[in-house]
């Protein structure tokens, strides 16, 4: 679909939520505050209702990343990197990676240009940016000079960061080696990447 197309999903209140079977559902939210709330609110409505029932599983999308991430360790097959970095490590291997091919040239922050080219990187997976020759600026050069020393520099350590972790759950879920839940109810998105998008598409056709 067109990454503007409106998204053909029902609307859910959490009282349908509530009554629908928490075991075969997944609930991703778009970050830690949101999961917090609705697993609160949850668990007050179904209070209210006298129930004694099970939450689903609410998660932010990210901590749903990385826990498939580790799933997929205990594929014999999977070619699963030794070491996940966080962002603060993460971070740290950008900022080496930028000193490193600066090394001839003087660069006032080296840690503040490795936060930037972290968020390039990222922004750039998610909406799979190409920059065409020609438009490509010394800044984008220089950029793309970094990206591919960074890069290295995860492998020679054995390594990802959660952009590359995310690239690798995305993959298994099309090719079907992620268990998938029967129902899967997204909360607080707004802005559909295609990356974004590959991901429900991979839901879908695992049912």
């Amino acid at each position: 679909p067109m990454q503007d197309d409106p998204l053909s999903y029902p609307d859910l209140s959490l009282t349908a939520i509530g009554g629908m079977p928490a075991a075969d559902m997944l609930v991703l939210t778009v970050n830690n505050r949101l999961s917090r709330r609705l697993t609160l609110e949850l668990a007050g409505l179904l209070r209210q209702e006298r129930q004694v029932s099970e939450l689903p599983r609410i998660l932010p999308l990210s901590a749903w990343l990385a826990e498939s991430a580790n799933e997929l360790a205990f594929e014999s097959d999977e070619d699963v990197p030794a070491y996940r970095l966080d962002s603060f490590a993460t971070q740290l291997v950008w900022t080496e990676a930028i000193r490193a091919e600066e090394a001839e040239r003087v660069l006032l922050d080296a840690s503040q240009a490795a936060r930037l080219a972290m968020d390039a990187d990222l922004l750039m997976d998610e909406w799979t940016l190409q920059v065409p020759s020609g438009a490509d600026t010394d800044e984008y050069r220089g950029f793309a000079r970094w990206r591919q020393r960074y890069r290295k520099a995860l492998a020679a350590i054995d390594a990802e960061d959660a952009n590359q972790g995310y690239a690798r759950v995305l993959r298994a879920l099309e090719d079907g080696r992620l268990p998938v839940p029967r129902q899967l109810v997204l909360a607080g998105f707004t802005d559909m990447s295609p990356r974004f998008r590959r991901l429900l598409q991979a839901f879908e056709e695992q049912g």
